[in-house]
């Protein structure tokens, strides 16, 4: 119920207080790909998660935001591969 609440809470901020259309037209471009990729990324990265820990990818990092950040990116990128294709 509390990831509920903050979701909802978070997207409102965001329509109402972050709310910018890009006034280039590759930044229109990369809004509308980063558009239709978010479902497939949402879908996508809880599999690709459980890829990364069943094969020990980034467990190997040093300090903990490195690790963090290394499995942020790979996550982000993997998915977003995937959903692309």
């Amino acid at each position: 119920m509390n990831v509920l609440i903050q979701a909802i809470s978070l997207f409102v901020f965001a329509k109402h207080n972050l709310a910018f259309t890009p006034r280039s037209k590759v930044g229109q471009k990369a809004l509308a790909l980063f558009s239709r990729l978010t479902f497939g990324v949402y879908l996508s990265h809880m599999l690709v998660l459980y890829a990364l820990d069943a094969f020990d990818v980034v467990d190997w990092m040093p300090s903990v935001p490195l690790y963090v950040a290394s499995k942020l990116l790979l996550t982000l990128l993997i998915s977003g591969s995937l959903s692309y294709l």
